[in-house]
């Protein structure tokens, strides 16, 4: 309770308040109300009341402070598993998740790797921070498997001459086509 005087036409005037901590009504978080009464008495003990409430809301969404980031690697031939697995380690282990008034949940979801050509393709996660007051944040991270490397001739093309035999030399040629079909690697 705070005391305050204050001199009016005939007494001075107290005013009081019945503000107590344990009324404090919790709403979510560390957020809630409280209803105060503010009195005042003169010194013949005629008094005046009005009341107001005091509001603690929480409408600020918690925040990611994130140890990784979305992901772009080479195509290893193979799904490129080694790395995402590390990839998803450091999510599932390493998000920081901060919120200015209270607890926090994180939810994840996550999408398989896609199909596109080759064995490349990409994934993503996405991390929903709930605080206790129901304000969210999301952050969506991808993993990337692309590939940029031209394939490698194992042998190169080779010139052929042959005599004319005056038809087009239609299999000369086509035997030459035939002899380029090269493997890659």
């Amino acid at each position: 309770m705070v005391e305050q005087r204050l001199p009016t036409n005939c007494d001075a005037v107290t005013i009081t308040n019945d503000y107590n901590t344990a009324v404090m009504a919790d709403s979510c978080g560390m957020t809630g109300t409280v209803l105060v009464t503010f009195t005042a008495t003169d010194g013949s003990g005629n008094t005046s009341t009005t009341n107001a409430t005091f509001i603690i809301q929480d409408t600020t969404p918690p925040t990611f402070e994130p140890n990784g980031a979305s992901e772009v690697v080479e195509c290893d031939g193979s799904g490129n598993a080694d790395e995402l697995t590390a990839w998803l380690d450091i999510w599932n282990n390493g998000i920081t998740v901060t919120d200015n008034c209270g607890g926090v949940s994180v939810s994840k979801t996550s999408t398989l790797l896609t199909d596109e050509c080759g064995a490349t393709g990409e994934a993503s996660v996405t991390f929903v921070a709930t605080d206790a007051c129901g304000n969210q944040t999301d952050t969506t991270l991808t993993f990337t498997i692309e590939d940029t490397t031209p394939p490698t001739l194992l042998t190169t093309a080779q010139d052929s001459t042959v005599e004319c035999d005056g038809a087009g030399n239609q299999d000369a040629f086509d035997a030459w086509l035939a002899s380029h079909r090269w493997c890659h690697g």
